[in-house]
């Protein structure tokens, strides 16, 4: 009897024939990375727009909120809405990973804006940074992510050396004081921030490896098995067909 999968989440094209050439190594990965970068596009628009609603929020409440920053998540919103489309667009799986790559370079910048006028390395750190360290590592190739980390950590550190040199003159929300000389916390906050990126890429990396060494595994049984396994949509139409079928 042949096995049968029923896959109601997708829209990958239906595989033309019954006897499909053997893809390539990294073809199992695309579906699930390419809804990755889908599904992360929608969520950051809405994380965007959230933290608009929290800056009202606190400036309500008397937090001294730089009208700049309302100014930098604005055209982060509008560069959102453009660029996310433009890199979710490309059916080629690798066109695709280099127009995120590029996403997430343009979103390590837009945050270091956004820190810039909320005094952001000193009252927040670099947890957000992190986040942009995690999503390059569950997703890129490792050169490209290790190149997004070393985007990030470049400008958290240039964010802590202006402080610290006076060049950011920028009150602080919570009345915080200046960081004008303080080379000590800079340092530490260097420090710590080049620890985080790499401890939470070393560990998103060994857990994305797990994964896929489990899905090529998966991948490779199937197409080796003598039954017939084939996998459809919810319109009946072919996704995948190994070899026996």
């Amino acid at each position: 009897m042949p096995y049968i999968e029923i896959v109601t989440d997708t829209a990958i094209p239906p595989t033309p024939g019954m006897s499909p050439p053997a893809p390539p190594r990294d073809s199992h990965e695309a579906p699930s990375i390419g809804r990755w970068i889908d599904r992360s596009r929608r969520r950051h628009f809405t994380t965007l727009g959230i933290a608009v609603v929290l800056l009202g929020v606190a400036h309500l409440f008397g937090a001294r909120i730089d009208w700049r920053a309302y100014a930098v998540f604005g055209a982060w919103l509008l560069a959102n809405a453009v660029v996310s489309p433009w890199a979710a667009r490309p059916v080629d799986h690798h066109v695709r990973l280099r127009r995120y790559a590029l996403t997430l370079g343009m979103d390590v910048l837009f945050l270091g804006a956004a820190y810039l006028f909320l005094d952001g390395a000193q009252i927040i750190g670099a947890v957000f940074f992190a986040h942009q360290a995690l999503a390059g590592s569950a997703t890129l190739p490792r050169k490209w992510a290790w190149a997004i980390a070393a985007l990030i950590v470049a400008v958290f550190a240039s964010l802590l050396v202006s402080s610290a040199l006076g060049l950011i003159t920028v009150p602080s929300p919570i009345g915080a004081d200046r960081l004008v000389g303080n080379w000590p916390f800079v340092v530490a906050s260097v420090t710590a921030a080049v620890a985080m990126v790499v401890l939470v890429m070393h560990l998103q990396t060994q857990l994305v490896r797990s994964i896929r060494d489990v899905e090529e595994r998966y991948v490779t049984l199937v197409r080796a098995a003598a039954d017939m396994v084939m996998t459809f949509d919810a319109g009946g139409h072919f996704l995948e067909a190994n070899p026996a079928t």
